[in-house]
């Protein structure tokens, strides 16, 4: 179980954005493009956000 208060997120090697513990959810900062969609989003888990930014960033590729 994770239980920091913040992450990094990367796709690859690519940054992504900062998660942020909100009270009990994660709020989403995007500082990749792709991720802009995300910014401010609010997820109830770490995973959520982390799929959806993924997600969001394999867009890119396409």
């Amino acid at each position: 179980m994770l239980s920091a208060d913040h992450y990094i997120i990367e796709v690859g090697k690519v940054p992504a954005g900062i998660l942020a513990r909100v009270e009990s959810s994660f709020q989403f900062f995007a500082s990749a493009t792709e991720a802009l969609p995300l910014n401010r989003k609010t997820f109830p888990t770490v995973a959520d956000a982390i799929s959806a930014v993924a997600h969001a960033m394999a867009r890119r590729d396409a």
